[in-house]
């Protein structure tokens, strides 16, 4: 272009000050923990980050909240906490359902991240949640009258009882236990 000049090379004096200033800034982002140390120690493959941590359970919580409601179908909500054959059939099949579901969350949230998640840990996390689903929906033939009468100390003993108590003691569990499944599946190797 004509009449178009090159831009100016800053002075030596001037040079020296924008080092300084990018320096401190760099001293200061990396004493909050956001310097080049931590993104060194982040992307280690043995190191397990709260941001990780929280994707998993994310992905297991959208997974679970799908495959508990939409997946499961009603004579499955009807039948898996009754005594007997037909019970644990319908409740293990509801399990399966909600574990593909979660395992689905788990692997679209891998692919549109870019987080490798170990094979071995989703699978062994996946595996005790489902247990854990498993105990608690049975009902009566689970783990939840245990867990009612623990709760007596706490003043909840009727609480299962009343007309949402049941369901809100089973979705609390479930939460809990995604968030256990969610430590083992981010947790090291």
């Amino acid at each position: 272009m004509p009449g178009h000049l090159p831009p100016r090379r800053p002075r030596p004096a001037r040079r020296r000050q924008l080092h300084d200033a990018a320096c401190r800034v760099e001293r200061r982002t990396q004493t909050l923990g956001r310097g080049p140390h931590r993104e060194r120690a982040s992307t280690r493959g043995d190191s397990v980050t709260l941001g990780r941590l929280g994707g998993v359970y994310a992905a297991l919580h959208a997974g679970h909240m799908v495959g508990d409601y939409w997946a499961q179908t009603a004579r499955a909500a009807e039948v898996k906490g009754k005594p007997g054959r037909d019970g644990r059939r319908a409740c293990a099949t509801h399990v399966a359902t909600l574990t593909a579901t979660q395992a689905a969350f788990l692997a679209g949230a891998s692919l549109a991240t870019g987080e490798q998640l170990n094979v071995r840990r989703a699978v062994l996390g996946l595996a005790v949640n489902a247990v854990s689903h498993y105990a608690i929906d049975r009902r009566d033939n689970g783990v939840m009258p245990v867990l009612c009468r623990a709760l007596r100390r706490f003043g909840k003993d009727d609480y299962m009882r009343t007309a949402t108590g049941a369901a809100h003691l089973d979705q609390a569990w479930h939460i809990a236990w995604c968030a256990i499944t969610a430590a083992i599946i981010a947790g090291k190797d």
